[in-house]
């Protein structure tokens, strides 16, 4: 084989697979990108970075399919909320994510959306840093076409295909993350430094809510539950933030599960994987009340 022949053929192979590759990314589209994602039911498969699924799923996605929003770290995250008043919520919350991650997601969520309802959980992980994790801030549009993250997809919808599931943490279609996380019920002593605040961190969590309310959407503030054991321990530190993030933020209705008229469901160890993340009975049964609570705050306004 001649050298230029050589070159030809390795060019040519080149192209094919990639070709076959854009071809497949269109075709199964795993973030609504590139065909038309109005009612279409994405769930999504993630290994390691839900923060590109979530960020490439707001650009079209859910803007198109969805007029609510739920924001927070891993504390909410698999928490269903389908609808609330009518309103279809999708749910943003992302683990481990602080405010600054989370406006980088919210902010393509807005491009094309217009939202009647946004929920924001008030937990420290949301203030603690601004620091932006697993390449969010460098994420474009074309790694729906090529990237790691996107192959890990397209294997899954194939093993789904085949009625074959391969351990994925899914992302169901409404956001919410299917996953179990390990039970640990010892209560801890927190660590002081998580509930300062970041300054950079707790703008970015101002912004969020003041962009969101200049475009009309009614704005719910939760405090999600924490097992009671744990709670008591630190409730000191608790309080003293949940008092300082509602007194800084836009003035809207509060609902916090630590409130001692949810203290049954806070002290039920089944509730709880540790001492902020539910067990899926906990999540349903805390989505369940949640919706109740906020469809009741769109009703009264307060």
């Amino acid at each position: 084989m001649s050298g230029r022949l050589w070159i030809v053929l390795t060019i040519a192979t080149i192209l094919t697979v990639a070709a076959g590759n854009f071809t497949i990314a269109y075709a199964v589209d795993p973030y609504g990108l590139w065909r038309n994602p109005a009612g279409r039911q994405l769930p999504i498969a993630v290994t390691a970075n839900g923060r590109k699924a979530k960020f490439l799923l707001s650009k079209r996605y859910v803007p198109t399919n969805f007029d609510g929003l739920i924001v927070g770290p891993s504390v909410l995250a698999t928490w269903d909320l389908s609808s609330i008043a009518g309103t279809r919520v999708y749910n943003l919350s992302i683990d481990g994510a602080d405010a600054a991650e989370e406006k980088l997601v919210v902010d393509q969520a807005l491009h094309q959306g217009h939202y009647k309802l946004a929920i924001f959980a008030i937990n420290p992980t949301n203030t603690s840093s601004h620091s932006i994790k697993g390449g969010l801030d460098q994420t474009t549009t074309a790694e729906a076409f090529a990237s790691v993250h996107l192959y890990i997809q397209e294997v899954a919808y194939a093993l789904r295909a085949i009625h074959h599931r391969a351990g994925y943490v899914d992302i169901d279609s409404n956001g919410r993350y299917n996953r179990r996380i390990r039970k640990f019920l010892e209560p801890e002593v927190e660590d002081r430094a998580r509930f300062q605040i970041d300054p950079v961190a707790l703008a970015d969590f101002r912004n969020m809510i003041l962009t969101l309310q200049k475009q009309g959407a009614f704005i719910v503030y939760v405090v999600p539950p924490i097992y009671k054991p744990s709670y008591l321990l630190n409730k000191p530190y608790f309080q003293a933030y949940r008092a300082t993030m509602v007194s800084t933020m836009p003035k809207a209705p509060v609902i916090d599960f630590n409130d001692p008229e949810y203290n049954a469901l806070c002290s039920d160890p089944n509730n709880f994987a540790d001492s902020e993340h539910t067990e899926p009975l906990g999540a349903v049964k805390f989505s369940l009340l949640l919706g109740e609570l906020v469809s009741q705050a769109m009703t009264t306004g307060k």
